[in-house]
């Protein structure tokens, strides 16, 4: 649940002006937490048993995209429908200090990994969202990014280069990792 409140907070953070809603982002978290321990016991009931699978590997995907929606989306349902009392404004140089404390802290538990092969992606898009929420609550920067039509494009732009280079980065390691596999 922590790993899930850390990994949206810092998004959450991007733009200036948008409250962070404490209360959804753990009601979020709960519902992951308790849609992991369910999947690990489906997991562990199923591991010995011989189970019919499915062979095609089209309908292999698409059972595996409608199970994964029907879990996530109660998560951007509650991002979007539920508003909790606990919500911080965080503008200004004190949203500035909050996003750098969770860089520093990202980066300490990051540095401490031993395999960071699955964190690059996660580090450079968290980095890139941290230095956008910082510049969009810098007085004269954050003023045009967030008040005028260019500069809301130029926002959207970035956060869509930050996920294309978080996949593209994601595609490369996985397919590092079954070259491996396949050499094995």
């Amino acid at each position: 649940m922590m790993g899930y409140m850390g990994v949206s907070f810092l998004p959450d953070l991007m733009t200036a002006g948008k409250p962070v809603d404490i209360g959804a982002l753990g009601l979020s978290g709960l519902y992951l937490f308790g849609i992991v321990l369910i999947l690990f016991k489906y997991i562990g009931r199923t591991i010995y048993n011989v189970n019919i699978m499915i062979q095609n590997k089209i309908l292999k995907f698409l059972a595996a995209f409608v199970a994964v929606s029907i879990g996530i989306a109660p998560v951007t349902l509650i991002g979007i429908l539920v508003k909790t009392p606990v919500r911080f404004q965080l503008d200004g140089w004190f949203g500035i200090i909050v996003i750098i404390l969770g860089l520093l802290i990202g980066a300490f538990f990051f540095i401490r990994q031993k395999d960071k092969t699955f964190g690059w992606p996660f580090v450079i898009y968290l980095c890139g969202a941290g230095v956008l929420g910082i510049m969009t609550r810098l007085p004269k920067i954050g003023h045009f990014l967030m008040a005028t039509q260019n500069g809301r494009y130029i926002v959207v732009g970035i956060i869509i280069v930050l996920l294309m280079v978080f996949w593209l980065w994601n595609v490369i390691i996985a397919k590092k990792l079954k070259k491996l596999d396949e050499s094995k």
